[in-house]
C-alpha cells in the first residue's frame, strides 16, 4: 500500500481564535510525504504598510502576511512603482504557496510565500 495524502482548505468559523480564518489540513493514510504543494498561480489584493505585506485572496478570506523571502523584494518593488499613496491595494497575481509561520508576536499563522510575481496593477479589484 502506498502512503497518500489528502490535502483540504478548510473554512474555519467567525468564532475561532486563529489569525488566519483559512487553514491547511493534511490528512494521512500511512504518512504525510508531502506537507507543502509546490507553487500555484495565486491572486488577490496586496497592501503594503510600515514594512508590512498583507495578501487577500480573491473569492474571500481574511488576510495572510507575506512573507519577506522568495520573490517578495520584487514584488515589493512593483508595489511601491505603481501605488500613488501609502497601503494603497493593488491587485497582483503570483506563482506561490501557504505556509504556517511564526510571525513576529502572537501564535503561528499561515503566509504567502510568493515564488514568482506574474502581475501587478494598481486596480485593486479582483477579476471576475
Amino acid at each position: 500500500m502506498q502512503a497518500r495524502a489528502l490535502r483540504a482548505r478548510v473554512r474555519l468559523s467567525q468564532g475561532e481564535p486563529a489569525m488566519s480564518r483559512w487553514l491547511t489540513i493534511c490528512l494521512l493514510l500511512s504518512g504525510c510525504a508531502e506537507q507543502n504543494s509546490g507553487p500555484a498561480p495565486i491572486a488577490g489584493q496586496m497592501r503594503y504598510m510600515a514594512d508590512a505585506a498583507l495578501f487577500a485572496p480573491c473569492g474571500g478570506g481574511a488576510p495572510v502576511p507575506i512573507a519577506m523571502e522568495g520573490a517578495y523584494l520584487a514584488l515589493e518593488q512593483a508595489y511601491l512603482a505603481t501605488v500613488h499613496s501609502p497601503a494603497e491595494p493593488i491587485h497582483i497575481e503570483v506563482s506561490g504557496r501557504y505556509e504556517a509561520r511564526p510571525p513576529m508576536e502572537g501564535p503561528v499563522r499561515e503566509h504567502l510565500i510568493v515564488e514568482r510575481v506574474l502581475s501587478v496593477e494598481r486596480s485593486g479589484a479582483c477579476r471576475r
